[in-house]
């Protein structure tokens, strides 16, 4: 049977992804400005200690530029076991997009532009990922937000951490 559209409004169910200050990718929550690639914090990372562990990533942004259409933003949450990130020895756990009509990356298979509900709006616009430490049987002990950034005049605002639990 086909799937129709239900008349009467709807709105999804959100996981709780509670604000903790020793969760996030920042110093005190404070919203960070970024406009080139680089880490969230200057790099803050986060020891989850040994063991497997899920949760909710969220990425919370009150500002971001797509005024030209190339500026894009890909956030990712990486992964290492050496509290030195020595290079080779860190893994992308989750990825997600955001961008202007020729800045978001694959505009050919989801769509030009973000999908609804992920194109920041008002203040405080938040976006929730699911996580896990636990990749190719190997579980990851210390987290860092990395934000690959590009276009004309890329500008994104934004706070990021972890929630334990969820997914």
């Amino acid at each position: 049977m086909p799937l129709t559209p239900n008349a009467l409004p709807f709105a999804p169910p959100t996981l709780a992804a509670p604000f903790d200050a020793t969760l996030a990718f920042g110093a005190n929550g404070v919203a960070e400005t970024k406009t080139s690639t680089g880490y969230f914090g200057a790099p803050a990372q986060i020891d989850i200690g040994n063991g497997h562990v899920r949760g909710e990533w969220v990425i919370s942004m009150t500002a971001m530029d797509q005024a030209t259409g190339d500026e894009s933003y890909t956030f990712h949450l990486l992964g290492s076991n050496d509290v030195s990130w020595a290079n080779g020895n860190v893994e992308i756990l989750q990825s997600q997009n955001f961008g202007g009509a020729s800045g978001r990356l694959l505009a050919t298979i989801p769509g030009a532009t973000p999908a609804p509900g992920s194109t920041p709006g008002p203040a405080g616009t938040r976006s929730q990922f699911p996580f896990a430490n636990l990749k190719c049987g190997i579980t990851y002990r210390y987290l860092r937000c990395y934000a690959v950034i590009g276009g004309t005049t890329p500008s994104v605002t934004a706070n990021t951490w972890i929630a334990y639990g969820g997914c």
